[in-house]
């Protein structure tokens, strides 16, 4: 029998945000703003569907900061889905004692996101957010890395040919805010739309 891919079968996570840890300079905002983009850079990129939570409870993914090293060199951490049961949750953590500043938190987010969703660290010297060593000249996925997640999850719908406006059988959902520790909020929408 041949191995099955490292993936999500049913190619949607919840996920929730632990701000309780965030390290400064680094506010909540920057860590909620960091993981927003790297959703939307996923999400554009292949058939998979991130949802935000507002209870940890129901979270497939918690993103939040902690010791991973002491010396910071260790930016992020995050368990893939490889055999996990699919209902399993997962974490994805960040290092508190890094030298941080908001766009390498955005990039390290990516790149850990991806290890979430599957994928392992790219081949040496390929251009890649899926390198072993983050390249902070980097701007969001390159070519390798959509050709990478579209080969577990498929293109994403509107790549594909299907009309960027919802059928008549979609239904959008009431937008979800996250409360920040900070007094701010996170607003998030969505719109499901069947057999995408």
């Amino acid at each position: 029998m041949a191995d099955q891919p490292c993936k999500w079968p049913d190619a949607h996570a919840y996920f929730w945000i632990d701000f309780s840890r965030v390290p400064p300079p680094l506010t909540s905002e920057d860590f909620s703003a960091a993981v927003a983009w790297a959703v939307e850079q996923w999400q554009s990129a292949c058939d998979f569907v991130f949802t935000p939570v507002t209870n940890s409870v129901y979270a497939r993914l918690v993103c939040s900061f902690g010791l991973l090293d002491e010396s910071g060199v260790e930016l992020g951490l995050t368990q893939e889905p490889c055999g996990v049961d699919p209902r399993a949750q997962l974490w994805s953590k960040y290092n508190t004692v890094a030298a941080w500043s908001p766009a390498r938190l955005k990039l390290t987010v990516l790149h850990e996101l991806g290890h979430f969703l599957g994928l392992q660290h790219a081949p040496d010297g390929t251009k890649s957010i899926m390198s072993a060593i983050l390249d902070e000249s980097l701007t969001g996925l390159t070519p390798y890395d959509i050709a990478t997640i579209q080969a577990l999850y498929g293109q994403h719908p509107s790549a594909v040919g299907t009309p960027a406006t919802p059928s008549p059988q979609s239904q959008t959902y009431d937008p979800v805010e996250i409360p920040l520790p900070t007094g701010g909020k996170l607003r998030v929408e969505f719109t499901f739309v069947p057999g995408s």
